[in-house]
């Protein structure tokens, strides 16, 4: 977002958001899971520049298929491991001065690396921790009739990549 606010209305070049998860798991060996997570990062900045007051909202969505190495023992499991996806997100520009809202999209290949620890509340219940790495090439931001955002002659370009940490809860038959 910052190519397309510009100086001096630049965006810091790290933000926050929030993330909703779910990551149904299945073991396949003693030491192997296979897993399907689903993520949905939701972002939304406020700029007052010097033409006025915009409102950036994303929307990205992230699924990826991973692979676990797992170390379990009495009421904890620990994993490691990593995947692959195909990650989309939509941004909606509201330009408030003027009354204008714009919706964009972008879609490509995503990675990420984890390490959750899980620790048992009971034979069913544990609470999890997790540290994770990610990074999704999402390409240029095309609006509906396939035009690209641009700003001053250049795409801008949604790639990018984070760090976080993940508490929840985790159900085991």
């Amino acid at each position: 977002m910052n190519d397309v606010t510009g100086p001096p209305d630049r965006l810091s070049i790290f933000s926050t958001g929030v993330e909703f998860f779910v990551t149904p798991e299945l073991q396949i060996a003693d030491a192997w899971s296979v897993a399907l997570d689903y993520s949905l990062l939701i972002n939304s900045r406020t700029i007052d520049g010097s033409a006025g007051r915009w409102e950036f909202t994303s929307q990205t969505q992230l699924p990826t298929a991973m692979v676990h190495y797992l170390v379990g023992g009495s009421g904890y499991w620990l994993k490691a491991g990593g995947g692959l996806g195909y990650h989309w997100m939509t941004l909606r520009e509201r330009f408030v001065t003027v009354g204008s809202e714009t919706d964009f999209t972008a879609s490509g290949i995503g990675l990420k690396l984890d390490a959750v620890a899980n620790t048992a509340f009971d034979s069913h219940l544990l609470g999890s921790v997790a540290v994770e790495l990610r990074w999704s090439s999402l390409g240029t931001l095309r609006a509906a009739n396939g035009s690209p955002l641009q700003y001053l002659g250049r795409e801008v370009n949604m790639d990018f990549y984070s760090a976080g940490v993940k508490f929840g809860l985790t159900y085991q038959l």
